[in-house]
């Protein structure tokens, strides 16, 4: 677990527990609590002051690494790195992915195949059809077919949130990047922007927080609408990316200027009838305002003001995937009010949205972990979380 990590990787550079405490601003107490397993995890502010003293990226702190489903219709990551490492990728030279070119409408159906798969939780099926999804959109670009750009965009970036899910950030970066050097060449702006957004999550996932913020910051002011004329999907997107500003705040415990971003959001999602979802993945509306408030709360250490914003989450207007990391959030303030009752329950609804994704979920792991402290004989319930989230003693 947590503790374990920072120990090795303390261990590994020669320092001492004080000595890491003071370069990452945090109590000796919090390291050795941690290294000894008499609590096993912290704040993400904490989290990511220890990752970078320690000169590791916070997924390697958290063992964020592939727990991919196997089976016959599944994938592999080497695959798909190969296929957004590629050396025909570079500047100068010609691409060749072979076979005949696909129109649009097959794309566009291959796309919201993938999608279906990814919101689903099934990474493993997710892995197996990027490459050939990536490589059909190359080839109808390649062919002088303009309208593919935007499917190829999206592609790419189905494949850079899969890898924050693996807590392979620099291949998330590299993915987001063949996005948006795609997507230049069409008149997009909000896929532009949604893009951004992705690339926001991947600088927030890997500890960070202030380039997030000000990264999401930034695009949303270059995209702010006009809330009297601007179109649901614009206003889902500027609204996206202001969650996502408020989550980087969260993280950083920057409580003044998370509370400044709810409110602008609440404002936006007003406008708004219900949940919007763009180009397959982002939402905005009043639940998903109320999903990230909880978020929020949870990070900042207010588990009943979580629990009472999150009363307002409407289960059937949210993705699979966002219902449960959001069902997370909600555990792990009932694990901070001491509801072990029912954060078990909690977890085990999460769980049944998708196993493959909750096998990923660092949280989910710190929290069967202490669900397994607390028990001198673990229930049936908890040891089936235990072997669920992959946690191992």
């Amino acid at each position: 677990m947590v503790g374990q990590q920072v120990r090795s990787f303390r261990i590994e550079r020669g320092l001492s527990q004080g000595e890491l405490a003071e370069r990452a601003n945090v109590s000796v107490d919090l390291i050795s609590k941690l290294e000894q397993g008499t609590r096993q995890t912290a704040r993400l502010s904490s989290l990511t002051r220890l990752a970078n003293a320690l000169d590791v990226d916070l997924g390697r702190l958290l063992d964020k690494r592939p727990r991919l489903a196997r089976g016959p219709d599944t994938g592999t990551l080497v695959a798909v790195r190969d296929v957004l490492v590629s050396a025909d990728q570079l500047p100068g030279m010609d691409p060749d992915d072979g076979g005949a070119a696909s129109d649009v409408a097959t794309l566009a159906g291959l796309l919201g195949t993938t999608w279906d798969r990814f919101q689903a939780g099934q990474f493993g099926r997710v892995a197996a059809l990027l490459p050939g999804l990536i490589g059909e959109c190359r080839a109808s670009v390649h062919a002088g077919d303009a309208a593919a750009a935007s499917p190829l965009a999206q592609a790419y970036q189905i494949a850079a949130r899969l890898m924050v899910y693996m807590g392979n950030y620099d291949l998330s970066a590299i993915a987001t990047e063949r996005a948006l050097t795609v997507v230049g060449r069409s008149d997009d702006e909000l896929l532009w922007a949604n893009l951004h957004a992705t690339f926001c999550w991947t600088l927030l996932n890997s500890g960070r927080h202030a380039d997030a913020e000000s990264h999401a910051v930034r695009i949303a002011e270059q995209i702010e609408p006009t809330m009297s004329k601007a179109s649901a999907e614009h206003v889902a997107v500027w609204g996206g990316l202001l969650l996502k500003a408020l989550a980087a705040a969260a993280a950083a415990n920057r409580d003044a200027e998370a509370r400044q971003y709810i409110s602008l959001a609440r404002s936006g999602a007003s406008r708004l009838d219900r949940e919007h979802t763009v180009y397959g993945w982002m939402q905005f509306g009043p639940t998903q305002v109320a999903v990230q408030e909880t978020h929020a709360h949870t990070l900042l250490g207010r588990p009943t003001v979580a629990l009472r914003a999150a009363r307002d989450v409407r289960r059937d207007q949210l993705l699979p995937l966002g219902w449960g990391r959001h069902l997370l959030d909600v555990a792990r303030s009932q694990l901070d009010r001491a509801a072990t009752s029912d954060v078990v329950t909690t977890l085990h609804r999460a769980h049944q949205v998708s196993p493959e994704w909750f096998r990923h979920q660092a949280i989910a792991r710190a929290m069967v972990s202490e669900l397994v402290n607390q028990q001198r004989r673990l229930s049936p319930e908890v040891r089936a979380l235990a072997q669920a989230a992959d946690f191992q003693e």
